[in-house]
């Protein structure tokens, strides 16, 4: 017998403008998870924490399965509830997110995992990475490609290979192992590995064995000292004989982060294997794309949205009626201002834009289409036009017009990452998905700045 405490810190550290890590302890059942969205404006933080509730839902629906094929499945089922949601949400499209997902059983642990979030097990005073990186080196390592010591050296270290929410299935690598008690798990997204290399966090493991939450706490002021340029996420889980002196940890289980290398010890034995294909079937409910755990969170972002941009023309409206007044201007000098009295100037190609962009967010897709197929032909080589006009015709199922159009916006602005996000989305859209894993990869490395 053994007791489970925890403690952890999810942060969003020191450069973004808000928090897309999510993590989940539940001591009663022994499950903990670390998510780290990705997508930037376009809901990473919705991708996380849809893969948090469709975990909680799908793993413990009952279920004959061993645990470790229970576990991997749940995060099957995450994978295309995020897809699907993005897939039937062009505000959402690109979203997705890491996982890593860790039950305790007896002195058994399974674990999950897609992504670069890690699992680390801590015991006989040696630290052991258990999961091994979906990126671009690691894979080249898995490979025979790179040895462990030139993946070190290597740059690109943080772009991913798999990610939950990107196509409609994803590779899950799962494994389960023995444990005892006394050992110390970690949990953690790559803001904090980018800056505690595996060495390091082996000597902090060692100094804070026995003060979890002292340890979460260094590894926090360590991230800021050393530029927290990405949210930081870590769950530190602590094995204890039975009646071992509690230590201070989260007052609930629940959810974390809705607010704002040396070669690891290769020691243990575990027994690793791949999930390559998703379930058979899905719960009806949750692959028509018309139900998503977070449907009231999206909407209420969007009306947040909308209620901005009303008082914001309110507030324009007034204040230039207010100046007025002040100033003793009379109602003709006004009717003149506003009814006429001057040629109105055509519009900019930036103020047509504006109009175009707003039109599209409105859902008045003709109008959309009509100003800024005017702009597309002013300045033809203006990439982020033809991206505009890429979304209207994914919008208006003309896919194949689409993958035209934001092609020859890459070509034209190969660093524009919108432009292979939404190629990447057209191209699925028509079948081809070689071509749209490779736009993918090209807005991977975009936007990693490589």
């Amino acid at each position: 017998m053994y007791s489970v405490h925890f403690a952890a810190v999810c942060d969003r550290g020191l450069r973004r403008q808000s928090n897309q890590d999510r993590a989940w302890a539940d001591l009663e059942h022994r499950v903990f998870v670390v998510c780290d969205g990705v997508g930037g404006s376009r809901g990473g933080e919705i991708a996380s924490q849809t893969a948090i509730e469709t975990v909680q839902d799908a793993f413990f629906t009952p279920d004959e399965n061993p645990p470790v094929v229970r576990l991997g499945r749940a995060v099957h089922y995450a994978n295309r509830d995020i897809y699907e949601m993005a897939k039937h949400d062009l505000d959402l499209a690109g979203m997705a997110t890491t996982i890593v997902a860790l039950y305790l059983e007896n002195d058994t642990a399974y674990v999950a995992h897609a992504g670069d979030s890690r699992l680390y097990k801590f015991s006989n005073d040696a630290l052991t990475q258990v999961t091994i990186d979906h990126s671009a080196v690691q894979d080249a390592v898995r490979h025979g490609e790179l040895s462990v010591e030139e993946a070190v050296l290597m740059p690109k270290t943080n772009e991913i290979t798999r990610a939950l929410g990107v196509f409609p299935e994803v590779e899950v690598e799962t494994q389960e192992f023995r444990f005892q008690s006394g050992v110390r798990f970690l949990l953690c997204t790559d803001g904090i590995t980018r800056h505690v290399p595996n060495a390091e966090l082996e000597a902090l493991m060692r100094e804070y064995r026995d003060d979890p939450q002292g340890l979460c706490d260094r590894l926090h002021f360590l991230c800021y000292e050393r530029g927290a340029e990405d949210n930081l996420t870590a769950l530190v889980v602590r094995i204890d004989p039975e009646g071992a002196a509690p230590m201070p940890a989260p007052a609930t289980n629940g959810s974390l982060g809705r607010s704002g290398d040396s070669s690891p010890h290769t020691s243990g034995k575990f027994s690793r294997r791949e999930i390559s294909l998703a379930p058979q079937s899905f719960p009806p409910e949750r692959s028509t794309g018309e139900f998503h755990p977070l449907k009231e969170h999206v909407e209420k972002r969007r009306a947040r949205w909308r209620r901005g941009m009303l008082l914001g023309s309110l507030a324009t409206v007034a204040l230039v009626i207010l100046a007025f007044w002040l100033g003793g201007a009379h109602f003709s000098t006004v009717e003149k201002w506003f009814g006429g009295g001057q040629p109105k100037q055509p519009p900019t190609n930036a103020e047509l834009f504006d109009i175009a962009r707003r039109d599209f967010q409105e859902g008045n897709l003709s109008a959309a289409r009509t100003q800024i197929e005017v702009l597309v032909k002013r300045e033809p080589k203006k990439a982020e036009y033809r991206v505009l006009l890429g979304q209207i015709l994914i919008r208006e199922k003309k896919y194949a017009e689409a993958v035209r159009e934001l092609d020859t916006a890459t070509k034209d602005a190969p660093k524009l990452a919108d432009a292979w996000l939404h190629l990447a989305a057209a191209r699925q859209m028509t079948g081809d998905k070689a071509g749209a894993e490779a736009a993918m990869k090209q807005y991977a490395a975009v936007t990693s700045g490589s």
